[in-house]
């Protein structure tokens, strides 16, 4: 990663400099896991999609693979737009992909309501899908870069 690309990971409060890889694999940048005393291994990963940083902590138990918790972060206003902890929710990217794509339909539905916008929920919640699933599709380093180069304020 360029040292701009990391001090957008440091701008939306979820990396210290230097501690996530890319992964190929899952086409997310991974922060290095740890092993508990009970063998569970547990790290985060991080996806961009357009305009929004995702990171969702994961837990590898014995047998299953859990998403413990999942956070959402505005890039151009670094705000926290989405915060869950999880107990026995099992992990899958499918998991995460619909769990991003209902919070930010409620998000944007909630802003049209209070402005008086009249909206189609479900065009909305259509548009938000195919954004949300194309931003993971894309390799993440291109997601990065573009996201640093937009919304990165020198």
């Amino acid at each position: 990663m360029q040292n701009n690309e990391l001090q957008l990971f440091q701008q939306v409060g979820i990396a210290t400099t230097g501690n996530y890889k890319y992964s190929e694999i899952a086409n997310s940048f991974n922060s290095p896991g740890y092993t508990s005393l009970a063998g569970n291994t547990y790290f985060n990963s991080i996806w961009f999609v357009e305009g929004l940083a995702v990171l969702a902590d994961i837990g590898i138990g014995h047998t299953w693979t859990f998403l413990n918790g999942l956070k959402i972060v505005n890039i151009q206003d670094k705000q926290l737009v989405f915060d869950s902890t999880y107990h026995c929710r099992y992990y899958s990217k499918h998991a995460v992909i619909s769990t991003v794509v209902e919070k930010v339909t409620c998000l944007i539905l909630e802003s049209a309501a209070k402005g008086g916008l009249p909206v189609n929920p479900l065009h909305v919640e259509q548009k938000v899908r195919s954004i949300i699933v194309d931003g993971f599709a894309q390799d993440q380093r291109y997601v990065l870069n573009y996201n640093t180069q937009k919304f990165l304020k020198a």
